[in-house]
């Protein structure tokens, strides 16, 4: 699903430089994610020649736009740059959301401009105001928190892509915190205590465990242990963990602090199938021909991808999944040879 203010996909989202894990989503971010749309739409106003063409790719999708284009070739012969927006809604190519936005837009950044010309009265909202620390790995927001003499509510309203209640593992991370705070942080976080500055251990479950006892011995919701541990074996019919598997723990004010979302960076598709692979998208394919490449339609990998707009970038990774019992026309062929 698209998520954060400029309503990204993970595939676009992910094209476009963001992070989007179990631990962080920056299409959440505003910073990062307002960035990336402006470099989404100025690439497309690069391509396409116009801002309304631009604005109108971003919300149908910029194949939509570029087919439309050649399409009516004729028509558009005499017109240049923004006007031909206007050409293909007159068309009524474009989808009703497509064809409403642009002008809603347009009308927006007029009312911006010139707001008693148009009988309104803007009330501008204060800056979005910070400092930012860099933390170690693994911080819980708690910690941030007190070290910024600030709330775990305003932590996270200023981080709103960390999801799990602290910065995620393996590597120090930028964090935002009230302005005027960064000056001190750094030595109230040394004076707070190591055991305090930690978010999660790793313990390993025993013969008789369950997820509701260790949940329960820890201090967190069996619904937190879940969630910090997708993967965690059962046996059967007791619902008794496996012995030996490591558990991660979150600390109680991790998973009090950690948001209830699943996890983004997992796309939804049949799991197991042989037939799935993943394409790494190289510089002039598109949706179409990596379709027609794997035996495969557009709307197939588009679902399997949980893509809205055929949106694709160099570098980004796509499952694709062939109709047949081959993955590619490819694969066929080296079959054909054995």
């Amino acid at each position: 699903a698209a998520v954060g203010m400029w309503q990204f996909m993970t595939s676009t989202a992910r094209g476009m430089g963001m992070r989007v894990d179990w631990w962080v989503d920056e299409r959440r971010d505003p910073v990062k994610s307002t960035w990336a749309a402006v470099r989404f739409i100025k690439g497309m106003r690069d391509q396409f020649g116009s801002l309304y063409l631009a604005a109108a790719a971003y919300n149908g999708g910029p194949g939509r736009v570029a087919r439309g284009l050649a399409r009516y070739a004729d028509d558009l012969e005499n017109t240049k740059g923004d006007d031909a927006f206007f050409v293909l809604a007159e068309k009524d190519y474009l989808h009703s959301e497509t064809r409403e936005y642009v002008p809603q837009l347009i009308a927006a950044a007029l009312i911006a401009k010139e707001p008693k010309r148009y009988g309104m009265t803007l009330h501008p909202r204060e800056p979005f105001a910070y400092d930012s620390v860099k933390v170690p790995a693994s911080t819980p927001l708690v910690a941030i928190a007190k070290a910024a003499g600030s709330s775990i509510p305003e932590i996270r309203d200023l981080n709103p892509h960390l999801l799990r209640g602290m910065t995620p593992p393996r590597t120090a991370y930028l964090v935002r915190i009230p302005p005027g705070s960064g000056a001190t942080f750094d030595s109230l976080f040394a004076e707070i205590p190591k055991a305090a500055r930690v978010a999660t251990r790793v313990v390993e479950s025993k013969k008789g465990d369950t997820v509701d006892r260790l949940a329960e011995k820890n201090r967190i919701s069996s619904r937190s242990l879940l969630a910090f541990n997708p993967n965690i074996r059962r046996l059967k019919p007791s619902g008794r963990l496996v012995p030996g598997q490591a558990i991660l723990i979150p600390s109680p004010s991790v998973a009090s602090a950690a948001l209830d979302v699943p996890d983004p960076s997992i796309e939804k598709y049949a799991g197991g199938s042989k037939r799935l692979k993943v394409h790494t998208v190289r510089r002039g394919e598109t949706v179409r021909s990596i379709a027609k490449k794997y035996d495969t339609t557009p709307e197939r990998i588009m679902k399997l991808n949980g893509m809205r707009k055929a949106v694709i970038f160099p570098g980004q990774s796509l499952v694709v999944s062939s109709k047949g019992g081959s993955s590619s026309k490819a694969s066929k062929r080296k079959s054909r040879k054995r």
